[in-house]
């Protein structure tokens, strides 16, 4: 009975050493499976925050391509009045030299 018992107690641990290294053998398997996953959703982080950069980096070139449009238009429509205000200055000198000639 004594050497029932021991064998008792032996295969009790057995046992308990078994299921012990099972459960480590799962827990190591979901950690890297969890690690895959996180792995993954980071890749896809860095992804979204690369495609949000790149689109944000577009709509400022294009914001600033028409601002650059803008003030190309504003240039010229600036040049044209410069020139018809020193057509109209020149002309009106003219007509004031002629108008003293008379």
């Amino acid at each position: 009975s004594s050497t029932a018992l021991d064998e008792v107690a032996l295969a009790a641990k057995d046992f308990s050493l078994a299921n012990a290294e099972a459960y480590e053998m799962e827990r190591r398997n979901y950690m890297e499976y969890m690690q895959m996953r996180l792995d993954r959703q980071e890749d896809e982080a860095v992804g979204a925050v690369h495609a949000v950069a790149t689109a944000a980096g577009k709509l400022e070139y294009e914001r600033k391509m028409e601002e650059v449009a803008r003030w190309a238009s504003y240039t010229a429509e600036t040049e044209d009045i410069l020139a018809s205000v020193k057509r109209n200055v020149h002309e009106a000198a003219l007509e004031d030299i002629a108008n003293e000639r008379s």
